[in-house]
């Protein structure tokens, strides 16, 4: 007797319309980013080729999320075997193209970004270098 009227309470107070196939599809990815010295780097977007944008990580470097909107405006669950095409990016490192699988839990991507490689100029005759910024190419003056 209990335990029909502990069912009945349940089911009266569960809330009517949520559909529990669809969180029981969705999979939470995280995604790091991180430097080559393992600190995390804050200013770091994470981009999903067709979709609404990019999503700009926290400040521990992380990004999570268990979907997102194509440019339709539908939504995109990540299902376990959907295959992910992520671009890390930020400023002064090297963008990183990541493919990545869905796993059935725990979707952990770390991410290690290279710092740019500026190049540096050594001439002896720096007053007859000039450098179009627009076309940022090097054109030596006659």
């Amino acid at each position: 007797m209990k335990s029909i009227f502990l069912g009945l309470l349940f089911t009266t107070l569960t809330p009517v319309g949520i559909s529990y196939a669809e969180d029981t599809d969705a999979k939470n990815i995280l995604v790091r980013v991180m430097d080559t010295q393992g600190l995390p780097i804050q200013n770091a977007w994470v981009r999903l080729p067709q979709t609404e944008g990019r999503r700009m990580v926290d400040e521990t470097g992380k990004w999570q999320s268990s979907s997102l909107y194509d440019l339709d405006g539908n939504e995109i669950f990540f299902t376990k075997g959907k295959i992910l095409d992520f671009t890390i990016s930020a400023p002064g490192y090297t963008s990183r193209s990541v493919a990545y699988e869905v796993r059935g839990r725990r979707n952990l991507i770390t991410v290690q970004l290279e710092p740019m490689v500026h190049a540096v100029i050594d001439d002896e005759n720096d007053e007859n270098l000039m450098i179009r910024w627009f076309q940022r190419t090097y054109v030596e003056n006659e």
